[in-house]
């Protein structure tokens, strides 16, 4: 039985608002199910209290639902443990932890972390500004433009005895493309080097096995894959989370505090200092189980036929330039430019054919400077969208190209 796009939408309730408008925005946030809406609306209206905190019931009950989420989310990914599953902000902060505590404790001056230009800033920045603190140098995976690959050969070269963490994404939220990660972190464990993989692009397009990929540390967040929004985890191998000093201070995270000294509490709340963000975790909590009910392959497979036909048809515009390899496989994303257009006007245009794309460096600056461009347009898809959705995108393309070009 194949995927049924329309039937999928129809528990999300943006797409019965009469705004008419093609949403292909899906890698900067996706739509929410009615599901995780209603469990949030359900439990701030029946069970909130703050949570690890209380001896009655509501906090007791809270407390609960809050762990019934950690385990969710551990089994999904498939963790070995829950304390292994940090709650963070989302995947910006769950990767500034690893930057900040991992650094402190295992990085000395003239130590090295190797990372690549593809990167979002979210895993870029952070090891930058750490490289900076710590007098560390930074060293980067070459990129090539006209395969659009990581050379394997210079990343092996790059690695020494001072190498302490390799940072990579395993889809570039701009080219939509996989990296080599099980290659990169099958080499760098021969060397005892940990690796953190920056899935937010790929959690929401392929299965995540952190056992089968024998990742160190995994950050995603709940809003590209139809959760709320301020929340995601950091994934973290038990040997090293133990071994890392705590990333913020405050309650939660502490044992025992005396004038002189303060002990920390255990994984995983060493981390998640204050108070949590507990609701959207519990929504986060209906949100697997609304994904657990449906058939991954078939929803995998049919963004992959999304993809497939959104290049096919925009290929076919001759003054629409696509980033990207056909031959490869593509996760989500689309990005390209029009002849002589500016992307910003492009999509100024295209918002008021409402069709909503995303436009801009997409964080991704270094890798806008390997392309030659400032910015592109960037079409995400999700198993919500349709071929429809595509061809609006499509005629918009060509109603943008007219309008530009009506005096020549």
């Amino acid at each position: 039985m194949p995927w049924d796009p329309i039937l999928f939408r129809n528990h999300f309730p943006f797409f019965s608002n009469d705004l008419d408008i093609t949403y292909l925005d899906n890698a900067a946030t996706t739509q929410k199910n009615i599901e995780t809406i209603n469990s949030l609306s359900f439990f701030y209206s029946h069970f909130n209290a703050n949570v690890h905190r209380g001896a009655h019931y509501l906090s007791i009950k809270a407390t609960e639902l809050f762990e019934d989420a950690r385990n969710k989310i551990q089994h999904f990914i498939n963790a070995k443990n829950s304390n292994e599953i940090i709650f963070t902000k989302g995947t910006t902060d769950a990767i500034n932890l690893v930057a900040f505590s991992y650094i402190e404790q295992f990085c000395k001056s003239g130590d090295n972390i190797i990372t690549t230009p593809i990167e979002h800033h979210s895993n870029f920045v952070p090891w930058q500004l750490a490289a900076k603190r710590k007098d560390l140098e930074l060293r980067v995976i070459p990129f090539n433009t006209n395969n659009y690959t990581l050379d394997l050969e210079a990343f092996k070269k790059l690695v020494d005895n001072n190498t302490k963490i390799i940072a990579i994404t395993q889809v570039s939220n701009v080219l939509g493309i996989a990296t080599p990660v099980n290659e990169i972190i099958q080499f760098a464990h021969s060397k005892n080097i940990p690796v953190l993989l920056d899935a937010a692009q790929s959690f929401p397009h392929m299965p995540i096995d952190v056992q089968q990929l024998d990742a160190d540390f995994v950050s995603l967040s709940a809003h590209k894959f139809y959760g709320p929004t301020g929340i995601g985890i950091l994934f973290g191998k038990e040997k090293w989370l133990a071994a890392m000093p705590p990333y913020q201070s405050g309650g939660e995270m502490i044992d025992q505090v005396s004038i002189d000294h303060t002990t920390f509490n255990e994984l995983p709340f060493k981390f998640e200092a204050g108070t949590p963000n507990y609701a959207d975790a519990i929504a986060w909590g209906a949100t697997i189980d609304f994904i657990n009910q449906c058939d991954k392959n078939l929803m995998f497979g049919y963004e992959e036929e999304l993809w497939n036909y959104a290049y096919q048809k925009l290929s076919s515009l001759p003054f629409i330039k696509i980033f990207a390899i056909p031959e490869q496989k593509h996760y989500g994303a689309l990005s390209f430019l029009l002849d002589g257009i500016h992307p910003y006007d492009a999509a100024t245009v295209l918002d008021e054919l409402k069709i909503a794309v995303r436009v801009g460096h997409h964080c991704a600056q270094p890798l806008m400077s390997i392309l030659g461009v400032s910015g592109t347009i960037r079409a995400s898809f999700a198993p919500y969208n349709t071929k429809d959705d595509i061809d609006k995108l499509v005629e918009g393309l060509k109603t943008v190209y007219k309008f530009f070009n009506k005096n020549k």
